[in-house]
């Protein structure tokens, strides 16, 4: 989208600014934007045929730019010099390729005063918030800070409600953290429209694989009603069997070992989350064989250099093997907001990535898979 700054530019340009049609097309929408002293009627794509227009506009300036492209037509009455037209050209592309490509955040978390953990500084250096309040005004603030269309939210029934409450952005996802809910409340949440998407799946942390037959009444019900799975892979946070979870293994977190589920459950959607982190190898290669299975970024792109590392290894592997339409980003922010923008500069960061790469899994590939379109 052109910024306002263009807009009050052309507004007030000189030389029959009213003669100029612009058509741009910023993110994945095509936005027209007419002077308003352009005679009523004027299609946006059409030739011009009133009087006193030329039949076939003039091009005056276009953009190659992957995520932006920005046509100028000139029709009558713009200015004749021709270094201005240019030069109006140019201050147009720069306004709208400065604007950030919206985002599908697929992995964040939410919580109630009840289970809220935070309070702490991460390693990485981002702040924690003191209370659960004030974790979600943190969250919603970078969002709109970095132009996260949609987000998907994980935690309890009772976190998710108050989240997608305060900001219709939020997507609600049910995280078994600790223990399921009943099949039948889980099925209503979903007829209710209250869980959108069962994740994060975190049975790793009790010693359980999504392949568990404690996961396949929930996973039936999944596949019937459309709703997208997200389950945790990978290791997690140092000394884990020691702090909390004396049943969780790193070795659980191997993407190979709920490959039973893509076979029992071939219509169900399904994310790896933190696509695969040590295990990215056999992520990748089970996208190969599962051409409906997805991955998400995760905590990858923040948390710690050594999984920045897999992060990279993980994209790099994904291109070469023609799978990048299927890696979707997630900041996993946990108890720290500040993850989001460390995900978002991280990501953009990455020169082997294309622009229109960068895209795909800042937004298009979350908005296939969550189905959005």
């Amino acid at each position: 989208m052109v910024g306002h700054g263009a807009l009050r530019f052309l507004q007030n340009y000189p030389g029959g600014a009213g003669r100029l049609l612009i058509s741009i097309t910023a993110v994945d929408r095509m936005h027209h934007f007419t002077h308003p002293t352009l005679p009523a009627g004027m299609p946006g794509h059409s030739r011009p045929r009133l009087p006193g227009y030329r039949r076939t506009p003039k091009l005056i300036g276009i953009s190659e730019h992957p995520i932006c492209h920005i046509r100028i037509r000139r029709l009558t009455g713009s200015p004749s010099n021709p270094a201005m037209r240019y030069t109006l050209c140019l201050f147009l592309l720069l306004q709208a390729c400065w604007l950030p490509a919206q985002i599908i955040d697929v992995h964040l978390h939410g919580y109630t005063d009840q289970d809220y953990w935070g309070g702490r500084p991460h390693p990485s250096g981002a702040e924690s918030p003191p209370t659960a309040g004030e974790h979600m005004r943190q969250t919603i603030a970078l969002m709109d800070q970095h132009d996260i269309e949609y987000a998907v939210v994980s935690g309890s029934p009772e976190a998710t409600a108050q989240y997608v409450a305060a900001d219709p952005r939020f997507i609600p996802g049910y995280m078994d953290d600790g223990s399921l809910i009943p099949v039948s409340e889980f099925e209503q949440l979903i007829k209710e429209g209250r869980i959108k998407v069962f994740g994060e799946v975190s049975g790793v942390y009790r010693g359980a694989t999504l392949n568990d037959s404690i996961y396949q009444p929930y996973l039936a019900l999944c596949e019937e009603y459309g709703i997208p799975v997200a389950y945790h892979t990978g290791g997690g946070p140092p000394m884990t069997p020691y702090r909390c979870c004396p049943e969780f293994r790193i070795s659980l977190g191997d993407p190979f070992l709920i490959e039973d589920v893509l076979v029992r459950y071939p219509r169900l959607q399904l994310s790896l989350m933190h696509g695969g982190e040590v295990f990215f190898e056999h992520a990748v290669r089970m996208m190969t064989m599962y051409l409906h299975l997805y991955v998400d970024l995760g905590v990858l792109l923040w948390a710690a250099p050594p999984v920045q590392d897999y992060a990279v290894r993980l994209l790099k592997l994904a291109k070469q093997h023609g799978v990048l339409d299927r890696v979707m980003f997630g900041s996993d922010q946990m108890v720290w907001p500040g993850g989001i923008t460390k995900s978002v500069e991280f990501l953009h960061s990455l020169d082997f990535l294309t622009e229109e790469e960068k895209r795909m899994i800042l937004y298009d590939n979350a908005r296939r898979f969550l189905k959005l379109e």
